[in-house]
Formats: C-alpha cells, sequence, structure tokens
C-alpha cells in the first residue's frame, strides 16, 4: 500500500527525512517539530495504513491482530515509489518500531538507501520480545471504548486537552492532532476518527508478535546505518501502567552495528508531542552528524 504523505519539501541538498508516527495518530502532529528545524529540510510524514488520509481499504474488514510489519512494508513501498534515496528515517513509538524493520529491508536492496534512523522511544522491549499470550484480543483493549464520533475538531481538543494521556500535550500539536484526525462519516452528519478505535486496537493487540519479533531481532542485526535511540525516563516505582515512562529496553542501542543511547532526563513517552522543539533540536543534532560522517 502506498502510504498518503503530508508534504514538508524545500530545496535542500540534504538527506530527505522520513518522519513516521505512533499507533492512532497522523503525520500532521509533527508539522510543530518540523517547523522547529534549523535550514531547509525535504521531509514526508506518512498516514499509516487506517491513520490519517490512508483509509483502511474499502470493504476490508479490520484484522483482530494487525502485525507491525504491515507498517513497515508500506513504508518500504512508499520510499521506492517516491523514488527516495539515501533517506533519513525518524519515527516515535511504533512508528519507530516500523521504521527499524522498514530500514533494514531497505538496505538489503541497496546499501545506502538508509543513512540513519532516529527512533523517539521505539516501544522495542528485549531481545525475543514478549510473550504474545499475555496481549489482550482487540476486542478487550480498552481503546475499543474510545468515542469515534465528534461534531467538530475543536469539540474534540476541548475533550482531550484534560484526559491524562493529553495533558501535557503542547497545545499546536493536539490540534493538529484533533484536525487532521476526523474525517467525515459516511452518512456525512458527523465526523468520525480517521483511525476507528477497531484498528487501534488491533494494533495493540498484535504486540508480541513472534514472528515479527523474529524479524525484529534480525533486522536490528542486520542495519549497517548509525542509529540514535532517544529514550523516555525509566519506569519507577509508582508510576500507573500505561505509556508514560519509557517502553524501550535501555541495552536496545548497543544492539546496532553504530549505536548511540539518548535519554532525555524527565520527559515521558510522548515528549516528541509534548516538547516538539526539544525533539527538533534533539533529530537536527543527529541529522548533522549523520551528514558529517
Amino acid at each position: 500500500m502506498i502510504l498518503e504523505t503530508h508534504e514538508y519539501l524545500a530545496v535542500s541538498a540534504a538527506a530527505p527525512i522520513l518522519l513516521v508516527h505512533a499507533t492512532g495518530l497522523h503525520g500532521r502532529v509533527f508539522a510543530r517539530l518540523i517547523e522547529a528545524l534549523p535550514g531547509d529540510r525535504s521531509v514526508l510524514a506518512p498516514d499509516l495504513r487506517g491513520h490519517g488520509r490512508s483509509r483502511w481499504p474499502e470493504g476490508e474488514a479490520f484484522p483482530e491482530r494487525l502485525p507491525w510489519d504491515v507498517f513497515a512494508d508500506d513504508l518500504v513501498e512508499t520510499v521506492l515509489s517516491l523514488g527516495l534515496e539515501r533517506v533519513v528515517i525518524a519515527g516515535h513509538s511504533m512508528g519507530a518500531h516500523s521504521a527499524v524493520l522498514a530500514a533494514a529491508e531497505l538496505e538489503s536492496m541497496a546499501p545506502e538507501a538508509v543513512v540513519g534512523l532516529v527512533l523517539f522511544d521505539p516501544t522495542i522491549g528485549p531481545r525475543g520480545g514478549r510473550d504474545e499470550s499475555d496481549v489482550p484480543s482487540a476486542s478487550e483493549q480498552p481503546v475499543m471504548r474510545r468515542r469515534n464520533s465528534w461534531a467538530s475538531a475543536e469539540e474534540m481538543f476541548e475533550s482531550f486537552r484534560g484526559r491524562a494521556t493529553f495533558a501535557n500535550w503542547d497545545d499546536a500539536v493536539l490540534r493538529d492532532y484533533c484536525e487532521g484526525g476526523l474525517m467525515p462519516s459516511m452518512a456525512g452528519e458527523s465526523l468520525e476518527l480517521a483511525c476507528p478505535p477497531a484498528v487501534e486496537a488491533a494494533v495493540y493487540a498484535a504486540r508480541g508478535d513472534q514472528r515479527v519479533q523474529a524479524r525484529l531481532d534480525a533486522a536490528i542485526e542486520s542495519i549497517a546505518a548509525p542509529v540514535w535511540v532517544v529514550r523516555a525516563r525509566d519506569r519507577v516505582g509508582g508510576d500507573p501502567p500505561g505509556l508514560g515512562p519509557s517502553a524501550t529496553a535501555p541495552e536496545l542501542a548497543s544492539r546496532f552495528e553504530q549505536g548511540w543511547d539518548r535519554q532525555k532526563a524527565g520527559t515521558g513517552h510522548f515528549f516528541p508531542l509534548e516538547e516538539p522543539e526539544r525533539a527538533a533540536a534533539v533529530l537536527a543534532e543527529c541529522l548533522e552528524r549523520i551528514e558529517s560522517a
């Protein structure tokens, strides 16, 4: 599937950047981060399958579990269809996880297809992953209870801004998420989430898929390009369950041939959306090192 992309293009001799979002979001959530990048940059921020403008194929049922390498394969197809070369892939959460799989596949086709990876808290755990038997099915995922119909993006913004997950998001980023995350309903009487709860639930239900985990472990070992793993703070006693602290293994960077670990003190898993300028500074630093290598 060739993905719909939000293009932030300028005349630039630098490597193009492919910026990949997390589960349930879309490419427009990175608009503020991209604005904060210094200099001219050619950036493409795709909407992953079933998210944003990359609508789920009409007439195709949502699967009970949606393996994460589906998104990686779509990224590969999109890079090839756009003719991108010497690309830097930066991603957040599941988007970063998928970026690793996509980078390995692209490198197998051409050694310098990917010149660097920047992984914002990529939710990659220890080698071997987790036991998939302890992951609830899609129908049992809490996200299935998410409200799907809204009168307007403003109504969604006002409802979300006080919730725990979104409480620390930059207001402009949250507005971008709400405005880009709604699509007209089939009846045309309201707006609905562009990533329906059933799709998001199927993504969460696929955590622990052992086939994908084996492919991921092999990808990590095969990638030759430099990789920066940018982790959020560690989990501490008293933290509630969920994606507040980092969901990434502290040793992940050491598993890459050229891996560097960066931990941003005091930040949560969603820090690229909470502090887009700070995330842009980290990305810019990594880009500078890629280009000077």
